[in-house]
């Protein structure tokens, strides 16, 4: 799967991964369909990616311990 090849890639070399695909397979699981076909995303989808990138974005802004930026 080119995802798991992506991934792989990406952690070896260090590069950080914003996956929130628990985000979609739980708004599929409460029956919220947040694709329009088999890959695009909806507007329902297109805010689980916003918040969930709101969050990533949330959390990079907040110090850590030694007054550093993670």
């Amino acid at each position: 799967m080119a995802y798991n090849l992506i991934r792989d890639l990406f952690q070896a070399r260090g590069v950080p991964i914003i996956d929130f695909g628990a985000d979609i397979h739980a708004a599929i699981e409460r029956g919220e369909m947040p694709f329009r076909d088999d890959i695009h995303l909806n507007e329902r989808g297109q805010a689980l990616l916003a918040r969930s990138l709101q969050n990533c974005a949330d959390i990079a802004r907040r110090p850590t311990q030694a007054g550093q930026r993670p």
